[in-house]
């Protein structure tokens, strides 16, 4: 069925597909041809989503009758001439998907393949469930004035562009980097097609997003649904110019920014990414469909603290990490999503620059590499001190923000979550209350600024140092009222529920996010903190080199300890713990 490739002269396969009527029986070939060099066949690249493997429909390949799945079947039969033979590079059929070296070498050259197609034919599926209506309304879309009537959804259209948004293609990590690297992508879906250009020109309209003067103008299209491609559509132009220009993002921004995205092999988290990052970095990983998926996630996650010299690719959701490819503790499971610190599921304190290492000593340097990881890769070896031992846990569940677009299901789940969280401070704050000695000189004040992260919401910015009165806070515990200046201005709103609501936002909108999912800790020494919810009274908060928050470890029977993840300790944050301590006070913490 298949001739080898000679991969190392970046020899390829394309697709040679036979003229025929819509709907008659398809029938293809391949042929060899040299990626690089300049007399190479030309084709068209195929970017499509196999669908389910247990479902095919045979067609005619190298003469023999060959199973594929029906989607791609769908995409081959929609592409295809009446009249001429036409040439497509299609994965599923010029990859030899049982040869796991050729696939690895091909896998590895997958950015090239793109890079060298005419263009890239991208499938999103046959017509259904209003598709035509919603690619003529995207299609109709007025990026430059976005309070066009063309920019307003009825139901129907609304419906309908949901629709479109939640098809499979969007959420796959392999299409991402096919639509980045290719000269020219197309969306087809059914008989209707459009440049990549209009859906970028949506994501803009749902952002209310004017990119020609590269400010925000509208809100109108906030109904409009995103899905995880939109990401990558907001910042698509960008990502494009660095690519041309040899500036990529690294592999742990690309990392952080697909956790929702999805893949069918889960080696592919890493392996799709590698042909948008920097050719240095992703040098050091080579596609190998034989090695296992801790092999590959435990070799991605060295290699970026490696470029990094820090630990930031240890701010991930440790609480809710898989045990299913038996990984180090300190090595996320980037198979599954909501781990790393994308809203809405997980919000990392990675967000804002702390500096629990320190700013001008040891801590803050680049990170010392020799002998950081054991010969087998499985242990990170960080220096470190260990701060202080957690004597309390007082959970706060998770429960999820609504991310659907019905406002008052959106609102009830505000509310859900605010009295949840509220309860619980409520019981954190008294058992506060009986600490005898701690660092701070107002722990009352130390409290609520532990609950906010010491940041405000939407920025991230520091909360300013001589504030150490919260009327939001103390409005919110039911201490104060809200100010009459405020309940005036709210004079044709008679509920006051909602009006108390809204006054305490600026306070809210901090705690409860960073709360959500979380314990609140408190430690011998009088400490008080975020950590993760599956902290437990005798876990270590620690300060790591190249660290910029704590870090809460667990002491293992057999030596060693187990990373239970990142931390907010109020009075550690700004590399407070290190004051006063050599070289002699640092330890070898060792992480398994």
């Amino acid at each position: 069925m298949y001739r080898a490739l000679d991969s190392a002269n970046h020899e390829i396969r394309v697709l040679d597909i036979l003229p025929g009527e819509p709907g008659s029986p398809i029938s293809c070939a391949v042929r060899h041809t040299r990626l690089l060099q300049p007399d190479k066949i030309p084709y068209t690249a195929l970017s499509y989503v196999w669908g389910k493997a247990s479902i095919t429909t045979p067609i005619t390949f190298n003469g023999s009758s060959f199973p594929v799945t029906v989607n791609l079947a769908s995409a081959l039969n929609h592409v295809r001439s009446q009249t001429e033979i036409v040439t497509f590079w299609a994965d599923a059929l010029c990859i030899n998907q049982k040869d796991n070296v050729e696939k690895s070498a091909q896998v590895a050259m997958m950015g090239d393949i793109y890079r060298g197609g005419m263009e890239t034919c991208i499938w999103l599926g046959e017509e259904g469930d209003g598709s035509d209506l919603a690619m003529d309304r995207i299609g109709q879309m007025d990026g430059e004035d976005l309070e066009s009537e063309r920019n307003q959804l009825d139901e129907e259209a609304l419906k309908a562009v949901a629709k479109l948004q939640a098809r499979e293609w969007w959420s796959r990590v392999w299409v991402i980097q096919e639509a980045l690297l290719s000269k020219k992508a197309t969306i087809h879906c059914g008989n209707k097609s459009l440049p990549i250009s209009a859906f970028i020109r949506l994501d803009d309209i749902r952002r209310g997003w004017h990119r020609s003067t590269f400010r925000y103008v509208s809100a109108r299209g906030s109904l409009i649904p995103r899905n995880p491609f939109s990401s990558i559509l907001t910042e698509f132009p960008e990502e494009v110019e660095k690519i041309r220009t040899n500036q990529q993002s690294s592999i742990q921004s690309w990392i952080t920014s697909t956790e929702h995205f999805h893949a069918t092999d889960p080696r592919d988290k890493i392996y799709a990414l590698l042909s948008l990052s920097p050719p240095l970095q992703a040098a050091h990983i080579i596609p190998d469909y034989n090695a296992s998926v801790a092999d590959v996630y435990v070799t991605a996650t060295a290699r970026c603290i490696i470029r990094s010299q820090d630990l930031t690719v240890l701010h991930f959701d440790v609480d809710n990490k898989s045990d299913e490819h038996d990984l180090p503790s300190w090595v996320c499971d980037y198979s599954s999503s909501g781990l790393i610190g994308t809203r809405p599921t997980y919000i990392a304190f990675s967000l804002s620059e702390y500096a629990a290492s320190g700013r001008d000593c040891w801590g803050r340097r680049k990170i010392f590499l020799d002998y950081l990881f054991s010969a087998d890769l499985l242990q990170l070896r960080s220096r470190g001190l260990v701060v202080d031992e957690v004597v309390y846990v007082g959970r706060n569940e998770r429960l999820d923000s609504y991310t659907g677009v019905d406002p008052v299901e959106r609102l009830a789940n505000v509310k859900e979550r605010s009295a949840m969280t509220l309860a619980n401070v409520r019981i954190w704050e008294g058992r506060v209350g009986e600490i005898i000695t701690s660092p701070y000189d107002l722990i009352e004040v130390a409290f609520w600024r532990t609950l906010m992260a010491n940041r405000w919401f939407e920025d991230w910015a520091p909360l300013p140092d001589e504030m150490v009165e919260n009327a939001h806070f103390e409005t919110w515990m039911g201490r104060l009222p809200v100010p009459d200046a405020v309940v005036e201005s709210h004079a044709s709103d008679p509920d006051m529920v909602e009006v108390k609501r809204l006054y305490v936002k600026p306070f809210t909108d901090a705690c409860i996010t960073r709360c959500q999912g979380r314990s609140f800790i408190i430690t011998s020494k009088g400490y008080i903190g975020l950590a993760p919810l599956k902290t437990e009274i005798g876990d270590l908060v620690t300060v790591l080199e190249g660290g910029y928050v704590p870090f809460v470890l667990r002491e293992l029977d057999g030596g060693g300890y187990r990373l239970v993840g990142e931390s907010f300790v109020h009075g550690i944050m700004e590399g407070e713990a290190l004051v006063g301590k050599k070289g002699d006070d640092v330890q070898v913490l060792v992480i398994k």
